[in-house]
């Protein structure tokens, strides 16, 4: 299951193309549901090490901001990142600027 989590995560693959590849490749069909649940284990996982980059990065004096647009599903979503010398903070979110900022808790009001 690391493999298609990996294949999810890192390469953004379509769960029903990462599916069908390991029908074809490995011989040993995946659901959908089976692949879902292995990411869901993955992001529990990786919790603790999101929090702490996310205090990092957020408590920063000096951080870079950047965002680019991407697809999900076919509708235009932000991909912002806000990243120190040593970490790098994700976020997704359907707006730009301040407002997706603010709601990710990374940009605060005096």
């Amino acid at each position: 299951m690391s493999h298609a989590s990996y294949l999810s995560s890192y390469h953004l693959l379509p769960l029903a193309r990462i599916c069908e590849w390991f029908g074809d490749c490995v011989g040993h069909a995946l659901s959908q549901a089976t692949l879902e649940r292995a990411l869901e284990q993955l992001a529990e996982r990786v919790a603790p090490s999101l929090d702490a980059i996310y205090a990092t990065t957020t408590e920063a004096a000096v951080v870079h901001l950047d965002e680019s647009g991407v697809r999900i599903a076919a509708q235009l979503r932000w991909l912002h990142t806000v990243s120190t010398p040593t970490s790098t903070y994700y976020t997704v979110h359907p707006k730009r600027g301040d407002e997706a900022l603010l709601d990710a808790g990374i940009l605060v009001c005096p």
